[in-house]
């Protein structure tokens, strides 16, 4: 439950990995650590699933994208003061982004995060 840029690397030949596994969650356990304002609204005390690491994914993109506002125009707070980040707001930077390729590469990411 930590995907964000700061734990995507890239080797020499341009493949990409993850790294830094201290969050990791075995599907149907317990979500007790996650980034603040990358994980989907109900991932917290919540069972992880795999869909959550395809959403972080997502969001780890966007704000590569709009490194200088994403708190403004990703993350909601709910009752609590808890950050996560809008599947509705998520959705809608995806639909603007203007590159094919990356717009298409959203959109495949949106539906293994299972956000219509």
């Amino acid at each position: 439950m930590d995907v964000k840029g700061a734990n995507i690397m890239v080797d020499y030949k341009g493949e990409w990995w993850l790294g830094d596994f201290g969050s990791t969650v075995m599907v149907g356990k317990l979500v007790v650590e996650t980034t603040i304002g990358f994980a989907p609204e109900n991932a917290m005390y919540s069972p992880a699933k795999f869909e959550y690491d395809w959403h972080m994914l997502t969001v780890a993109i966007m704000v590569i994208l709009h490194h200088n506002n994403w708190y403004e125009v990703l993350l909601e707070e709910d009752a609590i003061r808890s950050r996560y980040t809008s599947a509705s707001k998520l959705r809608t930077l995806c639909s603007e982004v203007q590159d094919p390729a990356l717009h298409r590469l959203l959109e495949e990411l949106l539906k293994l995060a299972k956000i219509n």
